[in-house]
């Protein structure tokens, strides 16, 4: 799991969700629509820090453990901040790899679970 405060106001704790309004659902259900259901398996939240070129768009055609995925958006919707992703893997490392690494400047990866992060 990679630490650090190479995110501008360490936006990892802040309250405000990031938004993605300016692309399309692009797993076309909600997370809460997730065939795996909300308690089975390991779940992770991983976060890229964009660097200067967007990445990761599109979802990779193997996305059957994914639960939400898109992307971070500025406020304006005008710049790309990176990407998003809820997954199910059988570990962080694992969980890592639905995005590209050598594409951003930090990835992040955290426990999950439906409703939030564990305590």
């Amino acid at each position: 799991m990679m630490t650090g405060s190479a995110w501008p106001n360490d936006q990892r704790a802040a309250t405000e969700v990031p938004r993605n309004s300016g692309h399309p659902h692009v797993l076309g259900r909600t997370m809460w629509d997730f065939p795996g259901g909300p308690a089975e398996g390991n779940r992770y939240l991983v976060l890229g820090l964009g660097s200067e070129q967007v990445a990761d768009l599109a979802v990779a055609p193997d996305s059957d453990e994914l639960i939400a995925y898109g992307s971070l958006l500025s406020d304006d919707d005008t710049a790309w901040l990176g990407t998003a992703a809820l997954v199910r893997a059988p570990d962080p490392h694992t969980a890592r790899t639905v995005l590209t690494p050598d594409r951003y400047a930090e990835i992040d990866v955290h426990n999950w679970r439906f409703g939030g992060r564990p305590s």
